[in-house]
């Protein structure tokens, strides 16, 4: 559950590869934050990562690592590459720990994604508490759609 973090992907994915035992399974968990859905309250809380998405490129990641993986860990060599969707929503997590996650994001990424995209600290903790708040609303939906994509290196 790293790839969104590493500057080369394709370089990382082709080094588990080499590190492999012939026949050896490869899982990644990645992030896709188009997969993130929130009945957030307002428009710039539904669109928080969307948003951020295309400014953050330049600091070499970005959001879609998801929608990529399959295509990766085929183009390096795995063999049989398998995707498994995960669905965390509020319908089968605890709504507590669901917004817990936002929290930290919140806390941890305000300054950084205010400065990419322009916004000020406050407008942009406001975009997480309206996810927060959306996700800890026993009427509304939030969910997440994760991807454990696998591979297995060629015997």
């Amino acid at each position: 559950h790293v790839l969104q973090a590493v500057g080369d992907p394709p370089a990382f994915l082709a080094e588990a590869l080499r590190l492999l035992a012939p026949g050896g399974v490869f899982y990644t968990l990645v992030e896709d934050y188009q997969g993130l859905v929130v009945d957030a309250s307002t428009e710039a809380g539904r669109r928080l990562f969307l948003d951020v998405e295309p400014v953050i490129r330049p600091t070499g990641t970005h959001l879609h690592h998801g929608r990529q993986a399959f295509r990766e860990l085929r183009a390096v060599g795995f063999e049989d590459v398998r995707v498994h969707p995960i669905v965390v929503d509020t319908t089968n997590t605890s709504r507590a720990t669901f917004a817990r996650m936002l929290r930290f994001w919140r806390d941890g990424y305000v300054d950084f994604l205010a400065e990419h995209l322009g916004e000020t600290p406050a407008a942009m903790k406001a975009r997480f508490d309206d996810q927060i708040a959306a996700v800890e609303d026993p009427e509304r939906y939030a969910g997440w759609w994760l991807l454990a994509v696998s591979g297995r290196k060629p015997a």
